[in-house]
């Protein structure tokens, strides 16, 4: 797991490709992102990152995926702050999933 994006991805701030296009200076082919990343929780929840609602809201935040009674329900956690940048808010939730013992999705 990665705690920051490759300097030279062209993914940068864009959270809906998880393809790394060249898997790294030492392999030409595809693989999937080791840097945008969904953990589970202690409780077994899906936690990731996610913007806003509203289109004009341009925050990231870390979510937290509940099963309640009615459904399943987004949960924005109070663990991490809310960030302009989408890679800056995945660098917080990887470096706290790392802190916590999280596996990842």
């Amino acid at each position: 797991m990665r705690t920051v994006r490759c300097c030279m991805c062209p993914n940068i701030n864009n959270p809906s490709n998880q393809i790394c296009p060249s898997g790294g200076p030492q392999n030409k082919k595809e693989t999937i992102c080791d840097f945008v990343l969904t953990f589970i929780d202690e409780n077994n929840f899906p936690v990731f990152i996610s913007n806003g609602i509203a289109s004009d809201n341009k925050t990231w935040f870390t979510v937290r995926k509940k099963t309640v009674w009615n459904g399943i329900h987004r949960v924005k956690t109070k663990a991490l702050p809310e960030r302009k940048q989408f890679d800056e808010a995945q660098t917080d939730l990887n470096m706290y999933a790392q802190r916590k013992g999280w596996k990842n999705l």
